[in-house]
């Protein structure tokens, strides 16, 4: 393998999650492939021609999502994002890159919602590690909060299984296939082949 094709290699491995994850436009893939390498390094390539490459695996993405169907497996996902939210969940995608983080993220979107809205009592979410999973394995894990506010009217374990069966209905019923063992504590699985569009203002 030519070096040319070791840096070229080393620049789509650090580019194909965010393209293919979907989430990210093409300035901001390009923003991060520029500044994740030490280009003192690197023989064969710089930042303007890293720059054409990046574009041109993010153009092959987009070409890509035109033979995909119409209705995909992330659209049904959001559907039952939607219909979680009018059943009064606090619904958020990829709201960050860690779990930590992404907790945090969405406790601040309920009290957001609380001050429009008392009908929130849980959430709903995954993270971009949750993404990666689903790219690589086809399987991903969806994360669930039940609020404290609801813990007034319902035992905390209660509370935390009707929020899960909630969830794997509405996955269900938008034609996904999920695993959840019934456990409060335990992550419901989703089995989805990720296929997400990038956004229309970054092709």
């Amino acid at each position: 393998m030519s070096l040319l094709q070791v840096e070229l290699n080393e620049i789509r491995d650090w580019a194909h999650p965010m393209i293919r994850g979907g989430y990210a436009t093409r300035e901001e893939v390009v923003m991060s492939v520029l500044e994740a390498f030490d280009w003192s390094r690197f023989n064969s390539l710089d930042k303007t021609s890293a720059t054409k490459f990046t574009n041109c695996l993010f153009d092959e993405k987009v070409m890509e999502e035109a033979s995909w169907p119409t209705l995909t497996d992330v659209d049904r996902l959001y559907a039952a994002f939607s219909a979680l939210a009018a059943d009064g969940f606090v619904s958020v995608h990829n709201p960050s890159d860690s779990p930590s983080d992404a907790e945090e993220e969405v406790k601040l979107a309920f009290q957001k919602a609380q001050r429009s809205s008392s009908d929130k009592w849980a959430a709903v979410y995954y993270h971009d590690q949750n993404v990666d999973d689903a790219m690589e394995t086809g399987r991903m894990n969806v994360t669930f909060l039940v609020f404290r506010e609801y813990f007034k009217f319902h035992s905390p374990d209660a509370a935390f299984e009707a929020a899960g069966m909630y969830i794997v209905k509405a996955l269900n019923d938008n034609g996904l296939k999920t695993h959840w063992n019934g456990d409060p504590k335990s992550l419901i699985e989703v089995f989805m082949d990720w296929k997400k569009r990038s956004p229309k203002h970054a092709r």
